[in-house]
């Protein structure tokens, strides 16, 4: 059994964000631009598509109670691809309308045109200011969790071999 990793970093109710990174420094730069918008949602934080499958599709996922209104995937993942996360997301019915930024360095156009092919709701490239990237990060949960209206999720069933779900 995979051991857990990620924190709730606010608050009760509100609105929570997935954040997919790997990279440490990508992190705390993440947690230093979203540290005034605490009470405003939730940050939830994991480093593998291990743990974002756990949050999306385990025991924990509970559909539209869960609060999950966005997924902020960085697509260079250390063990594994962002892109397949991306497909597994829209391939499970009770997450195909969640929605989901691509939060890449990359600029390459193939790999954009890809992750919109996928499914991506928006593909954003990270600035390498601090300032740049904290005033972008904060606007893009801001849109997401304040001001973009959203579907439902559908409950999560938890069927072995299902995608996404774990077989323990």
């Amino acid at each position: 059994m995979q051991k857990k990793r990620w924190e709730w970093r606010s608050g009760s109710q509100l609105p929570v964000v997935l954040v997919v990174e790997d990279d440490a420094y990508d992190q705390e730069i993440l947690a230093a631009a979203l540290s005034d918008g605490r009470g405003l949602y939730k940050l939830l934080q994991v480093t593998e598509v291990g743990e974002a499958e756990a949050v999306l599709f385990g025991e924990e996922a509970s559909g539209d109670e869960s609060g999950l209104r966005l997924v902020l995937l960085d697509l260079h993942l250390a063990r594994s691809d962002g892109r397949e996360l991306l497909q597994k997301i829209r391939s499970h019915p009770g997450t195909a309308l969640l929605p989901v930024v691509v939060f890449s360095s990359s600029s390459d156009s193939e790999e954009i045109e890809e992750c919109y092919r996928l499914g991506a709701n928006s593909y954003v490239v990270k600035p390498t200011q601090f300032e740049r990237f904290c005033h972008v990060v904060r606007s893009l949960i801001a849109y997401w969790t304040e001001m973009n209206e959203v579907v439902p999720l559908r409950p999560t069933r938890h069927v072995r071999g299902e995608p996404g779900t774990a077989t323990h």
